[in-house]
């Protein structure tokens, strides 16, 4: 633990897009908060009082995130907005991080849009296109401007793929696709980046997020889902990233 966080707070960049997707739009207004996985492993590295920088495309949701960040102890929290399917604002939020911390340590990489259709039920194929670019191309355009900086930095990157990575999933094809494609992206990228990056990948299986979709539990039924909270999973990510682990199952 000490490793990640030293005593005088490393500067954590916490790239965590998968609010803005899944998430952050859809915030509880009554209870104001989220159940993202980012946004808890955010919160994690909060109580150890890193310092983080949140971006998303709204920036009043974005802002309950950071502002709890800070309630748990954050050093100090940065939002910026953008899309990380567009890769101009991928590296205005490396530049913006490096201006105000000096350095990055930290890519927490979760790009994520879920979308529960057969392939043959898409009108034209080029609908599935956005699926590939934020889920997979977001965390490559990413990823790619980071590089420079945490090998400055000796810094890691720890990747939230999912389970339907190896598992078939029923009604998404294209979000499978999308990664398993960055699963063996990162696994080839660890072997170019070694020694000066250490990456982990997390392979969270079905969890109590906002992005769990009523149409597939209607279709499937409730038993086929066997979901475990967000907290708990997002706890398992910080704690295997804390044992330098290269793989972190946690399957439901």
């Amino acid at each position: 633990m000490n490793e990640m966080l030293s005593s005088d707070r490393s500067k954590l960049g916490l790239e965590a897009s998968s609010i803005f997707r899944a998430a952050v739009n859809n915030i509880s207004r009554a209870h104001h908060e989220t159940r993202s996985k980012p946004a808890y492993v955010a919160y994690e590295y909060a109580k150890k009082g890193a310092c983080l920088v949140l971006v998303a495309r709204r920036m009043d949701r974005l802002e309950i995130v950071a502002q709890k960040s800070r309630q748990l102890g954050s050093g100090d929290v940065i939002v910026n907005s953008g899309d990380v399917a567009n890769v101009d604002d991928c590296k205005k939020l490396i530049d913006d991080t490096i201006h105000h911390f000096g350095k990055y340590s930290r890519l927490l990489d979760q790009q994520c849009v879920f979308q529960t259709i057969l392939l043959e039920d898409f009108t034209q194929i080029q609908d599935a296109n956005p699926i590939m670019d934020i889920n997979f191309w977001g965390s490559t355009y990413i990823t790619y401007f980071a590089i420079p900086h945490l090998r400055k930095s000796k810094g890691k990157i720890i990747v939230v793929t999912s389970g339907a990575a190896n598992i078939p999933l029923p009604l998404a094809s294209v979000y499978s696709e999308s990664k398993a494609a960055l699963v063996r992206f990162f696994e080839t990228l660890r072997v170019e980046l070694s020694p000066d990056i250490k990456i982990t990948i997390a392979f969270p299986g079905d969890i109590s997020t906002d992005m769990t979709t009523p149409h597939f539990v209607e279709k499937y039924g409730s038993d086929f889902l066997l979901s475990e909270s967000v907290s708990k999973c997002a706890k398992a990510i910080f704690r295997g990233i804390a044992r330098g682990e290269t793989k972190k199952s946690h399957l439901g």
